[in-house]
């Protein structure tokens, strides 16, 4: 089990109610994705963020119920989303849920708040909505203030700013009987935390009762968001610093710090577009020849790969590489070219020219991981070029200027001499930058960007990890064989 937990309940405390749960940060967008890599057979959702950054979607949720997972939503962002998603396969539990089920309450605010975090612990620095009814319900209930008093506190403090609701702040603010009586009773600790008690009750629940595997079919419509959505999920490590990860997890996380990294994931989007373009362009894997162009930058040519799709992949894009270069032996330009270019769009080619003088095979010899990377990249980005030229499809010129000055920003080129000498290191001439930049274009738009219908298919929703799948084509040690298994 999975739960996202953070200013509603201590994790310490959350381990004392139930301590084989991964408990993991507030949720945010992509966060669901991320943690079905994990393969939980529950989910929990506490807490989650919503304003620094896009909080969760709904189609995230639905995608982790398709794939059979129990979601259940309490206390905060989770009663809200279980609210919202339960006649869709979310189950909802606690007083929170009910009200918003029931229409007690409709306002998101009512269990909005600020908090900071250091480490694990998180410090409310104002009070959900929520909590604040349920404190001044009991103290009415035990005749600390009179009902008219309870009318009056509680419409003031609905009419702040969420981040400015504080119980105790607004109580010493105040000139009056009542709110002295009330503010020595809440600082005796008679104040209701009903979010903390809507958490442990959840997870006491669960604690006590087995996962239901959903057994009705999908029914969520996979969006092209959501489905871009996931392909950078899987194109990606996990976010998560966990304490513990499955060795192919760690292994992926492992890459961040290589300078190899950005080529890496280029390759794993690649992966996943030729997933599509293969199947829309019906290539039978038995008509490769006996030119091996893919395969021969593959780890040990392929041999010890044990995932049987991914094998199936690689004979496949033999069969369509090969078939393209004998098409293509009377035009100008060759694979080397776009091997050249992968290293220019990621700043290492004047590294490629100090350290291996510029040649490949020596590339090959002294770096055999980044070489197989760069040149499988360039043999897909080769043909990927081609493809695009068939097909009639070109970048507009106002796209590639503004691919030409985010290059630009990004790389700090801020003056005309700074653009031509980097140009220079290059070799590049303005011919040739607009072509590099044209090509980025492409990348950014068609394969990042994941705008694959212009292409003729969809990206499927499925699980594979093509990070996972890029590293194991280039490096032997690769650990995490077992994730697509």
């Amino acid at each position: 089990m999975i739960a996202f937990i953070g200013p509603s309940c201590s994790v310490l405390d959350a381990q004392r109610v139930l301590p084989t749960a991964t408990y993991l940060p507030p949720l945010k967008c992509g966060d669901i994705l991320q943690a079905l890599r994990l393969k939980p057979r529950r989910i929990a959702i506490i807490d989650g963020v919503f304003r620094e950054v896009p909080s969760t979607w709904h189609k995230e949720i639905l995608f982790a119920i398709d794939s059979g997972v129990e979601v259940w939503g309490a206390a905060s962002m989770g009663a809200l989303r279980a609210a919202e998603l339960t006649q869709y396969g979310m189950r909802g539990f606690g007083s929170i849920f009910s009200d918003y089920f029931n229409g007690v309450l409709t306002d998101d605010d009512e269990v909005a708040l600020l908090f900071g975090q250091a480490g694990d612990q998180y410090h409310c620095l104002s009070d959900a909505m929520v909590n604040i009814r349920a404190t001044i319900a009991e103290a009415v209930n035990q005749s600390v203030v009179p009902s008219e008093y309870a009318g009056e506190i509680l419409s003031a403090l609905k009419k702040l700013h969420y981040p400015d609701r504080n119980l105790v702040t607004y109580l010493k603010r105040q000139d009056d009987e009542w709110s002295r009586v009330l503010l020595q009773w809440v600082n005796q600790g008679h104040a209701i935390d009903l979010k903390r008690e809507d958490t442990v009750g959840l997870l006491s629940y669960l604690q006590a009762h087995d996962a239901r595997t959903s057994q009705r079919p999908p029914r969520a419509n996979h969006t092209l968001a959501l489905r871009r959505l996931n392909l950078r999920i899987m194109t990606a490590p996990l976010d998560f610093e966990l304490r513990w990860l499955p060795p192919e997890e760690r292994y992926l996380q492992s890459w961040k710090s290589r300078r190899s990294f950005a080529l890496l994931r280029r390759l794993a989007y690649f992966l996943a577009m030729f997933d599509g373009l293969l199947a829309v362009l019906s290539v039978d894997a038995a008509a490769s020849s006996t030119e091996r162009p893919f395969s021969a930058g593959v780890v040990g040519g392929g041999v010890g790969i044990v995932d049987h799709e991914l094998q199936t992949m690689i004979a496949r894009l033999d069969a369509l590489l090969a078939h393209q270069q004998r098409a293509v032996r009377h035009v100008d330009g060759s694979w080397r070219d776009a091997y050249y270019a992968c290293l220019k769009l990621e700043n290492m080619y004047t590294e490629f020219k100090r350290d291996y003088g510029g040649d490949i095979d020596r590339h090959l010899r002294e770096s055999p991981v980044e070489h197989r990377i760069v040149y499988l990249l360039s043999q897909l980005w080769w043909f990927h070029q081609g493809h695009l030229r068939g097909l009639g499809l070109s970048p507009q010129a106002d796209r590639v200027r503004e691919q030409t000055i985010e290059f630009r920003r990004v790389r700090r080129l801020l003056s005309g001499s700074d653009t031509h000498g980097w140009m220079s290191h290059n070799d590049l001439d303005a011919h040739a930058m607009q072509e590099l930049m044209a090509m980025e274009c492409n990348y950014r738009y068609l394969v990042e960007g994941s705008f694959f219908e212009h292409l003729g298919f969809l990206e499927p929703p499925h699980d594979r990890c093509w990070l996972l799948d890029a590293a194991t084509l280039v490096e032997e040690q690769a650990e995490g064989r077992t994730l697509n298994a």
